[in-house]
């Protein structure tokens, strides 16, 4: 049912844009290959009194961050995002970020490879992308119930919109989709770390992602605004496929200064549920609040996420047939369902969620006393029962903080720092730990 709901949003989009408003934007101004795009250099470390690095000094990052103590990794990479031509109704961009690293899964690996184009409200990107999550703050949020930001991006055929009104509606009611096709790279990885003679691993998964929203408002007339979308994400391997979803909607009330969002996530195992729901326990939901500028907080968010309504045979993330929802062993949705890496099962390698059953609470916020100093907090506190076929004789407490403060003096243009330092308690799973990792960055951009 979402595969056709995002083929006729898609194409409905497709004939929108095309009869939309014609400007002679593109002669405006002529831009070449390189202009707009910013070149960064990263050099980053982490160490910790544990195996593991703690949960939120890893996590969240797009796989880019070690999960394991004691690392380093040095980062290069050139972006053009297609806002650089945002005179125009052609637009294009590019990226290529590539990492070295060590103690980490890979000592080398592409983290983003693409190019983008897009015309009006269409585009198209092919490769590997960093994508947000939808309707939230991504740099306070835990997660997501579905594609989140926790695990490296997939190379992707991914073709999307933006928010375009529905004719007749004088722009209060508009819908945008996406749909991509693409792979998950980590076979070789799955073949080498896993127990082979005990456990299933799959060497050549795919992925296709589709996505339907609708927007009730009208942000130029009245601040409040209601989004209502549905996700669905299949993967597959020759016969074999598994496919997750949810549905997702944002309640956001934005004056310009003061922004206040509630949005509330539900999860939907195998789609099965689409029309029959067990009940509202498998869920996120979320208060954002952005600040007026003040050398104080930022923006505040609150969330409270659980996964203990979980039905008849259905175990969050997980697969009989091996297509679990995880890359490279960490988790492709939120991280608090702890990834299979950090779960070594008698000292067995196997890609598990065997702590899938969670409810918890989380608080974040962020400031920006200077226009050179940044800080952000993050504390979440989980009860952890296991999984649902073996779960633990009694919940564990969970809790994890870190704090981070960056630094970009204007007396060394184009330079950063940050500085992070996180405490974890989850002793009966992969113990306490106290941890610190130190950023540096140098971008400028070209022309």
């Amino acid at each position: 049912m979402i595969h056709r709901l995002t083929t006729i949003v898609l194409f409905l989009s497709f004939c929108l844009a095309s009869f939309g408003e014609t400007t002679d934007a593109d002669t405006v101004h002529s831009e070449t290959f390189i202009d707009g795009a910013e070149v960064s250099v990263q050099l980053q470390g982490g160490l910790s009194t544990n195996k593991f690095s703690p949960l939120w000094i890893n996590s969240n990052h797009y796989g880019a961050v070690s999960p394991y103590g004691n690392f380093a990794n040095e980062r290069v990479a050139i972006i053009r995002d297609v806002a650089s031509d945002s005179l125009r109704q052609w637009r294009w961009g590019y990226g290529l970020d590539l990492q070295f690293s060590q103690n980490a899964v890979s000592k080398f690996f592409v983290q983003q490879a693409f190019i983008e184009l897009k015309w009006k409200k269409l585009q198209l990107t092919l490769g590997s992308k960093e994508r947000e999550i939808d309707l939230r703050n991504n740099r306070l949020t835990l997660g997501s119930m579905t594609q989140g930001i926790n695990a490296r991006p997939n190379p992707m055929a991914m073709f999307e919109t933006d928010y375009l009104p529905f004719p007749g509606t004088n722009k209060w009611l508009s819908f945008r989709g996406r749909t991509g096709y693409g792979f998950i790279l980590d076979g070789d990885w799955q073949e080498k770390w896993v127990d082979k003679t005990k456990y299933i691993y799959t060497g050549n998964r795919r992925i296709n992602e589709n996505a339907v929203y609708m927007k009730i408002g009208k942000e130029s007339r009245f601040p409040l605004v209601f989004e209502l979308g549905v996700q669905a994400i299949s993967l597959f391997e020759k016969d074999n496929y598994n496919t997750i979803g949810s549905i997702n909607s944002a309640l956001t009330f934005d004056l310009g200064t003061w922004l206040i969002r509630a949005y509330f996530d539900h999860y939907l195992e195998n789609m099965s549920n689409f029309f029959t729901w067990y009940g509202l326990k498998d869920h996120l939901f979320g208060l954002q609040v952005q600040f007026p500028k003040n050398p104080v907080v930022k923006s505040f968010v609150v969330e409270h996420f659980g996964t203990n309504g979980q039905f008849n045979s259905d175990s969050f993330y997980n697969d009989p047939n091996g297509l679990g929802w995880h890359s490279w062993g960490l988790s492709m949705g939120n991280p608090l369902l702890l990834s299979p890496i950090y779960r070594i099962n008698n000292g067995e390698h196997n890609l598990f969620f065997y702590d899938n059953i969670v409810t918890a609470w989380h608080l974040a916020m962020e400031g920006q006393p200077t226009d050179e100093i940044d800080w952000l907090l993050k504390y979440s506190f989980s009860k952890n029962y296991g999984e649902r076929t073996l779960p633990y004789d009694n919940f564990h407490h969970h809790t994890y903080f870190v704090a981070e403060c960056g630094y970009a003096p204007h007396w060394l243009p184009g330079w950063s720092g940050r500085v992070a330092l996180g405490v974890d308690h989850a002793k009966e799973y992969y113990g306490n730990c106290f941890g610190a990792m130190l950023t540096i960055r140098r971008t400028f951009k070209l022309r």
